[in-house]
């Protein structure tokens, strides 16, 4: 929800590639406390089990209109329609299929995260009571069979993006409307530790995605995948997706990073029609057409990436299935743990530099996790008790479960009257 608060970056024209790597340098927080967030994605479903369109008299545009009107929401105008409301810098919006999103203030406790996200959710509740509507917290839409079976919110970016991804990949419109995540954003104290956390992040993706997998069913059959939300992305767009190799590899990666954002071809820009346009960001500035680029679009174009770790400028872990709860918030504590931590982080970028090194293991994982915890914030450790019978495997994983309450169910409807809220 970044587009949201970018209107004075604006006024900045660029005219060198130099200007975005001074904008990632001045995102660092220096000695400030670094803070987190969240942003937790939700599909929808009725009382049979059907997607729901957002604009259906029970859907989610409906939802919102009951949070602006019982309980104190401000509507926030996007081309010219109500698509979120927000309380502070708490935003609750409508992703491109109807899938609503909550987009947290940034904390430096994980205790007052939490208590955010319980009054959210307990909004969110009341908001929807008395109509059919219903959250899943799972990946993929389970029952959905045809991704032109919803409408496209409407929101210009995601008209422009909606018609770039017919040309790119088999699935970017299912990856539109019908999958969820869980993002957990990351400050950094400066490019340095900006560079380690996202090499550490990129190592993090490979090895713990796993754990975090929630996405078995699609169009209402097993995948023979944990996470076929990760199948979906594969198939999107190859030019923006997926894990870029110097990720794994860079002591510079936030410099590394704007070469290889400079290189994506652009898809919208703040003062066009909504079109694709086929050149490069860097080609863009080199050429000044159709007009001077400012860091308005330099910021809309980096929300157009979308790497399993992304820096807009903050840094983002986006390889994550929406989970249920009480894995949400326990997830976010769990990279706190093991990348906010100096020692714990230098500890993972030590493993995966030796040479042939395995992945690391789920229960060393949430054992350094829980060691980072304990070093920066004791009180918080216990937020990650929820993940132990994950890293267990077996029953207890996200997709596992979710599979088997898929089989036990007798039908889409009872499986949503029992898994969804």
């Amino acid at each position: 929800m970044t587009t949201l608060r970018r209107q004075p970056l604006r006024n900045v024209v660029l005219r060198s590639p130099d200007q975005l790597h001074d904008c990632f340098r001045k995102a660092a927080t220096g000695s400030r406390p670094k803070r987190l967030g969240c942003e937790f994605e939700w599909l929808t479903a009725d009382h049979r089990g059907q997607a729901v369109p957002f604009d259906a008299p029970h859907g989610a545009s409906a939802l919102l209109q009951r949070l602006e009107k019982h309980f104190h929401w401000d509507p926030v105008d996007v081309d010219g329609h109500a698509l979120a409301v927000r309380k502070g810098e708490v935003i609750i919006g409508l992703e491109p299929g109807g899938q609503v999103e909550y987009s947290s203030a940034p904390y430096a406790s994980l205790l007052s995260l939490f208590d955010e996200y319980t009054t959210v959710k307990a909004d969110l509740l009341e908001a929807k009571r008395g109509i059919d509507l219903f959250f899943l917290s799972v990946g993929v839409h389970p029952t959905l069979r045809r991704s032109n079976n919803l409408p496209i919110v409407p929101k210009s970016r995601y008209r422009a993006l909606a018609d770039h991804l017919t040309r790119t990949g088999r699935l970017g419109h299912w990856m539109m409307k019908a999958t969820a995540s869980i993002q957990v954003n990351l400050d950094y104290a400066d490019e340095v530790e900006g560079s380690d956390i996202l090499r550490a992040a990129a190592h993090l993706s490979r090895w713990s995605a796993g754990m975090f997998s929630n996405s078995p069913i699609w169009k209402g059959r097993f995948t023979q995948m944990s996470s076929f939300r990760s199948g979906i992305w594969r198939d999107t767009d190859p030019a923006r997706c997926g894990l870029p190799a110097f990720m794994l590899n860079s002591a510079h990666g936030l410099r590394d990073y704007v070469e290889y954002a400079l290189d994506v071809p652009v898809i919208f820009c703040d003062w066009c029609p909504p079109r694709t346009h086929r050149h490069t960001f860097r080609e863009w500035i080199q050429t000044g057409r159709p007009h001077r680029p400012t860091l308005g679009d330099w910021d809309l174009h980096l929300t157009s990436l979308y790497p399993d770790v992304r820096v807009k400028p903050q840094i983002e872990l986006r390889f994550i299935d929406a989970l249920p709860d009480p894995l949400g918030i326990a997830t976010v504590a769990f990279f706190k743990g093991l990348l906010y931590s100096p020692r714990i982080r230098n500890r993972l970028l030590n493993f995966a530099d030796r040479p042939g090194s395995r992945r690391m293991r789920p229960q060393e994982l949430l054992e350094l996790a829980r060691g980072g915890m304990m070093e920066l914030a004791p009180a918080e450790a216990a937020l990650l008790e929820p993940l132990e019978p994950v890293v267990r495997g077996g029953v207890d994983s996200p997709a596992r479960r979710t599979l088997a309450e898929w089989r036990s169910a007798g039908s889409p409807s009872e499986f949503v009257l029992r898994s969804a809220w």
